[in-house]
């Protein structure tokens, strides 16, 4: 939901029933007061386009996009659509990671993300742009990322660990475990 409360972005399968096609989802925008005015906003990509998020300011929609319409192995990268001009830019298009989670600092100026990274998963940051891109946490397996304030707080699991909760202070790099489920 965007910012204002007045928008709603969804990914949904695109691909008309009866679905003899692989799955196609797009992502559609809603404006909240008139039900009717769902707009396909990725109907150009074959691939899957989804996990979309607005800007804490509302004027952008941060999402993954996959290229191709079957799984293929195929990364999926992190695009940004500009609400006002319809415009989509490619943000991690250069990288060779696949993200699979992300969110935006409220002020806009970080990007946070977890994605593949050589049979692991990792935390990167970047600019919001994707300049910057840096690997901050390498791990075997690291999920639902969330950013509270100076502080990531995400799983973390291993071959031989189920997951703990933990969290790391943006400043210092500094990991903390908070649960300890499995001592």
């Amino acid at each position: 939901i965007s910012p204002d409360g007045g928008t709603l972005v969804y990914s949904s399968n695109s691909i008309p029933a009866p679905h003899h096609e692989a799955d196609n989802p797009d992502l559609f925008l809603l404006k909240l007061d008139d039900l009717a005015s769902a707009k396909n906003i990725t109907n150009e990509n074959r691939g899957p386009d989804s996990s979309p998020s607005f800007s804490a300011d509302g004027k952008s929609i941060y999402y993954t996009r996959t290229n191709t319409p079957l799984y293929d192995g195929s990364s999926a990268k992190l695009w940004l659509y500009d609400v006002t001009t319809a415009k989509h830019s490619p943000v991690t298009e250069a990288r060779d990671y696949s993200i699979a989670e992300f969110q935006s600092t409220k002020d806009m100026s970080k990007l946070w993300m977890v994605a593949e990274d050589k049979g692991e998963t990792s935390i990167f940051s970047s600019k919001n742009d994707g300049n910057q891109f840096e690997r901050v946490i390498r791990d075997a397996g690291i999920s639902k990322l969330k950013v509270l304030g100076n502080q990531l707080v995400f799983l973390r699991s291993s071959f031989d660990r189920p997951n703990e909760i933990y969290t790391m202070d943006v400043a210092s790099k500094a990991v903390r475990q908070l649960t300890h489920f499995n001592d």
